[in-house]
């Protein structure tokens, strides 16, 4: 539901010049979709990574932290140990306990 609704986000276009985009040689540089939701005590926040993965990260409101970082470093994670694995096809889920230990100790500090 989340990748839907950030996908349909990038294509709402508001012509405005409050909106307007900086101009980018390359369009994957581009911000598109949506990187925050925020409810009642919790907020959502999106990654999308230039070739097109979105990482999605549920967290309690009450956290004071930038979790651009901690996606960022889940996006090489996933991209050294997951797509290099030969083994590893893109439409299967991500069964690994390399990857799981080190997303376990990238989050270990976070209360």
């Amino acid at each position: 539901m989340l990748h839907g609704i950030s996908t349909i986000s990038e294509k709402i276009n508001v012509h405005s010049p409050l909106n307007e985009k900086k101009k980018y040689i390359f369009k994957s540089l581009e911000k598109k979709g949506i990187e925050t939701i925020e409810g009642d005590g919790f907020k959502i926040q999106c990654y999308d990574t230039l070739t097109g993965i979105k990482i999605f990260i549920v967290y309690k409101d009450d956290l004071n932290i930038e979790f651009g970082t901690y996606l960022k470093r889940v996006h090489e994670l996933y991209s050294d140990i997951i797509l290099k694995n030969p083994f590893y096809d893109i439409d299967m889920p991500i069964r690994s306990t390399v990857f799981n230990e080190n997303i376990d100790k990238l989050f270990a500090n976070v209360n």
